[in-house]
C-alpha cells in the first residue's frame, strides 16, 4: 500500500518485482497516487505554483526582475509569489509556462521509465492493464496530487489519479454507483483530502472518510477484493 509519492513509487515496485520475482506481491493499494509525473507536479496546487516560479526566475529576465525580486524583498512565499502573478496577469503568465514546456518534456523524459503509465504499457505488464489486483483512491479536489490535468493540456487526461484510473481500467465506485470487485477506484467527495488516510483534519470534518479509507484499504488487502463498497454518502 502506498499513498501520493509512496504510490507512484510503489506502483513501480510492485510492476518490476512481477518481473524480477524478488517479492511476492498478491495486491496492491494506491492512495491518492497518479501518473505523468511532471506533468502531475505542474498541475498540483501544491507544488506547481512554487515550480514555476522557481523556474521562471531563472529563465524569464523579466519575471526575475519585476516580480521574484519583489516577492523575496517582502519574504513572500514562492508558491504565493506566482500565484498572484498569475491571477493578475494571465497573458503574461500563459507565455511564461509556453516557456516552461521544454524543461517538462525533459523532466518527463529522465524519469520516464518509472511512471505508472509506461509500466503498466509495457508488454510484459499488460496483467496492470486488465487483471492485478489494484484498489485506487482519490480524494476529490485533491490539491496536492490533482485528479487530472491542467483542462488546457493536451495531456491533461493522462495525469493524476483520474488518468491512472482510465489507464489501468479499473471500476469507478461513485455516490452513484459503489462498487466492489478486485479492481476498483474509489472517489471520496471533497471532503476527503490528500492526507485524510492518514489521519483527519484537525475538526475531524472527515474522520469518516479516514475510517472508510482505511477499512476499505483493510478489506481489499486481506483478500485481494474489494467486498464491501464504500458509503455512498462519502462518494463523489
Amino acid at each position: 500500500m502506498g499513498h501520493s509519492l509512496g504510490g507512484i513509487t510503489g506502483f513501480t515496485s510492485v510492476a518490476t518485482s512481477e518481473i524480477a520475482g524478488t517479492h511476492k506481491f498478491s495486491s496492491a493499494v494506491y492512495a491518492n497516487s497518479g501518473g505523468h509525473i511532471a506533468e502531475l507536479l505542474f498541475a498540483s496546487e501544491t507544488f506547481g505554483p512554487e515550480i514555476k516560479h522557481n523556474l521562471a526566475k531563472q529563465l524569464n529576465t523579466a519575471y526575475k526582475d519585476s516580480v521574484a525580486t519583489a516577492c523575496a524583498t517582502n519574504n513572500i512565499k514562492d508558491g504565493d509569489c506566482y500565484t498572484a502573478f498569475a491571477t493578475g496577469n494571465p497573458t503574461s503568465a500563459a507565455a511564461i509556462e509556453t516557456e516552461l514546456v521544454a524543461f517538462k518534456v525533459a523532466a518527463q523524459t529522465l524519469i520516464d521509465t518509472v511512471d505508472p503509465h509506461s509500466l503498466a504499457n509495457t508488454e510484459d505488464l499488460s496483467s496492470f492493464r486488465s487483471s492485478y489486483p489494484t484498489l485506487l483512491i482519490q480524494s476529490q479536489n485533491d490539491k496536492t496530487v490533482p485528479n487530472t490535468g491542467i483542462a488546457t493540456s493536451f495531456t491533461a487526461s493522462f495525469v493524476g489519479s483520474e488518468g491512472l484510473d482510465t489507464t489501468l481500467g479499473l471500476s469507478d465506485s461513485t455516490k452513484a454507483s459503489p462498487s466492489i470487485g478486485n479492481r476498483v477506484f474509489v472517489q471520496y467527495n471533497e471532503t476527503a483530502k490528500h492526507s485524510t488516510i492518514i489521519g483527519p483534519q484537525a475538526d475531524l470534518s472527515d474522520a469518516s472518510h479516514t475510517l472508510s479509507m482505511r477499512t476499505q484499504v483493510t478489506d481489499f488487502l486481506k483478500s485481494d477484493s474489494l467486498d464491501t463498497a464504500a458509503p455512498s454518502a462519502l462518494l463523489e
